[in-house]
């Protein structure tokens, strides 16, 4: 004999919402995902902010650069100085923070010969880019695309009213801007501010490229009459970043700006920061800029094989993989055969294979002599304070 026993269907979401513990926002949340990706996306786990070196703790190129009056990387990784015809500057890594907040450090601009900007192109702000790849939650270019919300700590010599823009580039189609203001009330004191991003719905996104998707930018002056801005707050495809009433950082010399804790994340409300282990901090930003160095007479780069008898081919073993085919610098070279030693006058490498996923970089050297083809040879800096860069930046 057998028995069978039926029992009705129940649904499991709404036997949960029956219990007398609850579940609360972020629960219900992961109960009405699909997958574990939309759990992930719904309640924010995961890494969550878009900027690298946003507590400023790396500063691989150095700490200071001083006499800037171009596009610079001067201190800390990954944030670049843009300006035009806005005096001179010098940028830093320094040790200074707000008090008890984990961060250690900021980076600080300071003008050093000043410009009144007020004829032509005239503009000086900090960005960084970001690569298409890095914003794929963001859903941009489509009716589900989503607000943006910065924040980040600042402090200055100089109160007053100032501007963050994002600039967004489009395939094929003109990018769009956005500019919000904040205000910096006291001077020399840390604050915190906050903006939050309109959603950007026009089409034309960026997507699964390493190129330059969207910028964030921290404008620290303008030329009112050729920059000042109708569309505040609004997406829009007028070039000009910023609006009326921005304050002029460079209109006296030791003028200064200071920023750490900086994040960009999804979403309409500014969460605590992503504090990220150093290391993984270090890796994210040597995706875009490595270095060698040597500190004592020679330093072992990498091996290769001759080719010919004046071409040293080697690879060089790279922290983590680069963004893309890098910008090399002239250094002075030993090249090692098993029989000679070929010492090379100060030159810049070529690339001859750079590859997307590689942990490895293939250069070489030419114009070299007393070589013979076929051989092993392995690549040294040669001297003391020699600085092997690779730089993948966009």
């Amino acid at each position: 004999m057998s028995l069978r026993v039926s029992k009705p269907e129940f649904n499991i979401r709404e036997k949960l919402n029956e219990l007398d513990r609850p579940i609360g926002v972020q629960g219900n949340n992961i109960l009405q995902s699909n997958t574990t990706a939309e759990s992930f996306s719904k309640i924010q786990a995961g890494r969550k902010n878009i900027l690298i070196n946003g507590n400023m703790s790396i500063a691989q190129r150095g700490t200071s650069t001083t006499s800037i009056t171009t596009d610079t990387f001067g201190a800390c990784d990954r944030w670049e100085l843009d300006l035009s015809n806005a005096g001179t500057w010098t940028m830093e890594q320094v040790g200074d923070a707000p008090y008890n907040t984990g961060f250690t450090h900021c980076s600080s601009l300071t003008c050093t010969a000043s410009n009144a900007l007020s004829s032509g192109a005239n503009f000086v702000q900090l960005r960084q880019k970001i690569e298409a790849y890095n914003i794929k939650g963001l859903r941009g270019g489509n009716p589900n695309a989503k607000p943006l919300t910065a924040s980040f700590w600042v402090k200055s010599n100089e109160p007053g009213k100032y501007y963050v823009r994002l600039s967004r580039v489009r395939t094929g189609k003109n990018t769009n801007f956005v500019s919000i203001s904040y205000t910096i009330e006291q001077s020399e004191v840390w604050e915190f501010k906050t903006i939050t991003f309109p959603p950007d719905t026009q089409d034309g996104y960026r997507t699964d490229e390493n190129a330059e998707a969207l910028v964030i930018y921290f404008t620290l002056g303008m030329n009112q009459n050729s920059y000042g801005s109708a569309h505040y707050g609004i997406w829009h495809n007028n070039p000009a970043f910023t609006g009326r009433g921005q304050t002029n950082l460079a209109a006296a010399n030791g003028n200064y700006w200071r920023m750490t804790g900086a994040q960009l994340e999804i979403g309409s409300e500014h969460t605590e920061f992503e504090h990220r282990p150093f290391q993984e901090d270090l890796e994210l930003c040597q995706r875009y800029f490595q270095k060698i160095s040597a500190y004592s007479d020679m330093v072992c780069v990498g091996p290769g094989r001759s080719n010919g008898t004046t071409n040293a081919p080697f690879t060089v073993p790279l922290a983590t993989p680069l963004r893309a085919s890098p910008v090399l610098n002239a250094c002075s070279w030993a090249v090692f055969t098993p029989h000679t030693q070929t010492n090379s006058a100060s030159q810049t490498p070529s690339v001859l294979k750079w590859e997307a996923n590689s942990s490895v970089l293939t250069c070489e050297l030419g114009s070299l002599s007393g070589m013979t083809n076929g051989r092993s040879l392995t690549v040294f800096l040669n001297g003391n304070n020699e600085v092997f860069k690779m730089d993948a930046e966009m």
